[in-house]
């Protein structure tokens, strides 16, 4: 939201959607399935620091663009005993297309793992 830093650049603007669904299997557990689109403008601006531009990520327009990927999920819950109100959750996050501004590497998956306790 602002047009630059005191480094003379801004970041691109992110624009996310997301979707999902879930099947509960048993009380305690259930699967999970979402869909992400994320689409991030170039950089603006120009650092105003030393710097060269010897490589393609020191290139500004190098960065952001449009990716698409879908996530499986497993969520578990502890109904009852001595752990009960334990949640675990792990998400698989899985690149589906690219369309990345300029060069840049390729994106592996992401895994995703939390565990939360509530009372």
């Amino acid at each position: 939201m602002e047009k630059e830093n005191e480094s003379a650049y801004r970041l691109g603007d992110v624009f996310q959607a997301t979707s999902w669904g879930s099947y509960r299997f048993a009380n305690w557990i259930s699967a999970s399935i979402r869909g992400l689109y994320t689409e991030q403008s170039k950089i603006e601006g120009h650092y105003n620091g030393p710097h060269n531009h010897s490589i393609p990520p020191d290139l500004q327009f190098n960065y952001g663009g449009r990716f698409w990927d879908i996530g499986f999920g497993v969520n578990t819950v502890v109904p009852s005993g001595p752990l009960a109100g334990l949640r675990l959750s792990v998400e698989w996050l899985q690149p589906v297309r690219d369309a990345p501004n300029g060069y840049q590497l390729e994106r592996d998956g992401t895994l995703w793992a939390n565990a939360s306790m509530s009372w």
